[in-house]
């Protein structure tokens, strides 16, 4: 196993404020300001915004991607893309990196989250790196999350729901709030939210600077299976453009807003810090590890918010059977109110962790609103599963990718 400073912390542990990760990068002579980048915000889609964003700018520069949480191993966070191709962190540069900020630490007496070393590691790295531009995604909320230290120019704020109420607010105004400012006031905006909504009051509660929202778009489906689409789809902004920007896409109906605005996003960047003028972009869900990923007959989903259940309902054609565990602070239970319509049949299990909502207490849940579903232990589910040949979706958690893949692994896809 990688041996590093960073994973003598807690990955779960949220200490917000902005004061401790400050120092350290002044200490390192502000690194997060040798580069322009944008930040990305919202409760369901920021990583894919994010990722394609990086994507669709390495065609024309040296692009960092920072993204939350990993999956497989702690490097899918820190990576450059260049020509659409992806380089992770090595091993050894995670080694050197967490030990220099680690050292930082000792000598500012004073102590990261897990989140906050990560960043600073990540803005360490592009910099050494000279990277052209950064794409960044919020760990959590916006104002007091570890990269609004970068004070970017443009940030992107996608679909704002209801998540991490205990830490960002009990309404949809509050909560769009904390994200809105992920970046300063005098920063652009860019905003899937429309006059009217709590969300676009709050966003334009704190903003000085350009808001860009509402885009005309027009699309057209190409080719189409179980949960997939192929489409062209047609961008137009006016005031921003004298011609329609176009987008190859590929994912699920309900992601086509994301690849709007994030390929909105591109074409900004593009013009406003590269002289560029690009009129076609790509959008590929794939390109995300773990949102609705497909092999065979298996889908792995980390949604585990109620929006990222309304998705799913939305996606998935018809009753399947899904595989569950859920984080107790997570509202689950009306994430599986939401999916029940689409749910054939439940397997429960349960993550090793203080967090994990016990087995037994959805099971009776489950009981209650009508959904049939057993308990599986954790370890004994892909041997279970991997012989099935019916359409079956893991979701609820991230900590279960694990399972999946080696569910995957077992069936021979």
């Amino acid at each position: 196993m990688l041996s590093a400073p960073i994973f003598l912390k807690a990955e779960t542990k949220i200490s917000l404020g902005l004061e401790r990760l400050d120092k350290i990068l002044k200490y390192f002579g502000d690194p997060q300001f040798k580069f322009e980048s944008c930040v990305i915000t919202g409760t369901v889609g920021k990583g894919q915004i994010t990722t394609n964003i990086a994507y669709n700018l390495s065609r024309f520069g040296k692009i960092a991607l920072y993204t939350s949480p990993h999956l497989e191993r702690f490097s899918e966070r820190i990576k450059l893309v260049e020509n659409q191709i992806e380089t992770e962190i090595s091993d050894d540069e995670i080694s050197d990196l967490s030990n220099v900020v680690f050292s930082a630490e000792k000598k500012l007496d004073l102590e990261l989250t897990y989140f906050e070393h990560a960043t600073a590691m990540a803005f360490l790295w592009f910099a050494q790196r000279k990277v052209d531009f950064a794409s960044l995604e919020v760990g959590m909320g916006g104002r007091l999350d570890a990269v609004s230290t970068a004070k970017a120019k443009i940030g992107i704020i996608g679909r704002v729901h209801f998540d991490h109420t205990d830490f960002l607010g009990k309404t949809l105004y509050d909560i769009a709030y904390e994200k809105a400012l992920c970046v300063p006031p005098s920063s652009t905006r860019i905003t899937l939210h429309k006059e009217g909504e709590e969300q676009f009051d709050a966003i334009k509660s704190v903003s000085t600077g350009r808001i860009i929202n509402e885009f005309s778009y027009k699309e057209r489906t190409l080719e189409e299976d179980f949960i997939f689409r192929r489409k062209e789809i047609e961008i137009f902004k006016e005031g921003y453009m004298e011609e329609p920007i176009f987008v190859n896409f590929f994912g699920p109906d309900v992601f086509v807003e994301n690849s709007v605005i994030s390929s909105f996003a591109s074409y900004l960047i593009l013009k406003e810090f590269f002289s560029r003028n690009q009129g076609f972009f790509d959008f590929d869900v794939r390109r995300v590890k773990g949102r609705l990923e497909r092999r065979g007959n298996f889908i792995y989903d980390g949604g585990h918010n109620p929006i990222s259940a309304e998705f799913l309902l939305r996606t998935i054609p018809y009753r399947i059977t899904f595989v569950v565990a859920f984080m107790k602070d997570k509202d689950w239970k009306t994430f599986l109110s939401i999916l029940k319509p689409k749910i054939n049949y439940l397997y429960i299990t349960e993550i090793k962790s203080e967090r994990a909502c016990r087995s037994e207490e959805i099971k009776s849940f489950c009981n209650e609103i009508g959904i049939s579903s057993e308990i599986i232990p954790l370890d004994k589910m892909p041997e279970l599963l991997s012989g099935k040949r019916e359409m079956i979706c893991f979701t609820g958690t991230f900590y279960l990718y694990n399972v999946f893949k080696d569910t995957v692994r077992l069936a021979g896809f």
